[in-house]
């Protein structure tokens, strides 16, 4: 029995969650039994994977006394605990070798965020720390999601539990490969609309291609919207999409864009953790990526697409990719595999 503890304030499970979702459905497959703690929505076709006991906290004083005294009082029992992250590392931390103990079960810890270096509060980053580093010291295996971000978490914390790393992957699931994009191309940002990704749209979004938006905006769809009606190139989607639906929706686009702020250390390295950059490419679709550590270099060394390092170079990775289409298409179809989630999960 798997028992996976994941709390969020996001909705839709295996839209928010990539990584759980498919270790979810990995072992699910080969018959093991998976309980979800968590607040987020699970819809009737991700229930045939797990069971949900449904519960979620914002407050991390809250968090700290739900999460413990769940499972201090619980009668399940467990091979495995998941722990997804650093705020629920931390509110476990004091209580980890207890529990584990207890619930007779080996803690993993799936370091998706690295938040601590970007505290701006020292007090905060230091009690960060300190409780991270408890959960990680009673940890029986640490899993990153990419070679840079194991090297970052080294230079945090001392890790002395065996290391694996695993992209924020798919597997491969293009149904059928399109060689020649439409006309005129339509161009996917699947996320957040945050404000390095707004300036630059501001500055405008010179060329001949849709650019696409998908997902929230502290900021608001309509407001953006409205603040952006003089882009005739900028469509914008923001309903909820289910796993299957969300992989059709990338399905119906010719290129996928990754764009990360450079300012704190979490979005700067990026790199395997990015799972829009993934379901693109397990799409069969070009990518455009901001230059960053490990994306810049997967995606070049791959030839996935282009790495650019401004809003104003991306008319020109268009007409690069358009120009080329059919050649990177046939070399994602060549490379992925070395990326696919269930190949790395099943070494682990």
């Amino acid at each position: 029995m798997v028992f996976f503890h994941i709390l969020s304030k996001r909705y839709g499970f295996f839209s928010s969650c990539f990584p759980m979702y498919n270790i979810i459905r990995f072992l699910a497959e080969r018959g093991e039994k998976n309980y979800l703690l968590s607040g987020i929505e699970v819809d009737d076709k991700e229930r045939k994977w797990l069971y949900q006991i449904k519960r979620g906290e914002i407050s991390f004083f809250r968090k700290f006394l739900f999460l413990n005294r769940f499972f201090l009082s619980s009668s399940l029992k467990a091979d495995f605990i998941f722990v997804y992250d650093p705020a629920d590392a931390m509110a476990l931390s004091l209580f980890s070798r207890i529990i584990k103990k207890k619930m007779r079960a080996k803690i993993i810890y799936y370091n998706l965020e690295l938040f601590v270096l970007d505290y701006n509060s020292h007090f905060k980053r230091l009690i960060g720390k300190v409780l991270e580093q408890i959960l990680i010291s009673n940890s029986d295996f640490f899993v990153a999601l990419s070679p840079k971000r194991l090297e970052l978490a080294k230079s945090i914390f001392k890790i002395s539990c065996p290391t694996f790393v695993i992209p924020n992957s798919y597997d491969f699931e293009a149904e059928n490969l399109n060689y020649s994009p439409s006309y005129p191309p339509r161009v996917l940002l699947a996320g957040g609309l945050e404000e390095s990704v707004l300036a630059g749209i501001e500055n405008g979004l010179d060329g001949n291609f849709i650019f696409v938006f998908h997902g929230i905006s502290k900021y608001g769809i309509e407001n953006l919207k409205k603040k952006l009606a003089h882009l005739k190139n900028v469509e914008f989607y923001e309903r909820f999409l289910g796993y299957d639906d969300f992989k059709n929706f990338v399905s119906k686009h010719d290129i996928g864009f990754v764009w990360y702020d450079n300012s704190n250390l979490n979005d700067r390295f990026a790199g395997w953790s990015a799972s829009k950059y993934f379901r693109y490419l397990s799409l069969g679709k070009p990518v455009i990526v901001r230059d960053l550590p490990e994306l810049k270099e997967t995606t070049e060394e791959n030839s996935f697409g282009v790495a650019i390092s401004s809003f104003s170079e991306i008319k020109n990775a268009v007409s690069e990719i358009v120009k080329n289409y059919s050649n990177y298409v046939k070399s994602i179809e060549q490379n992925y595999s070395k990326f696919e989630f269930s190949p790395n999960f099943k070494t682990f």
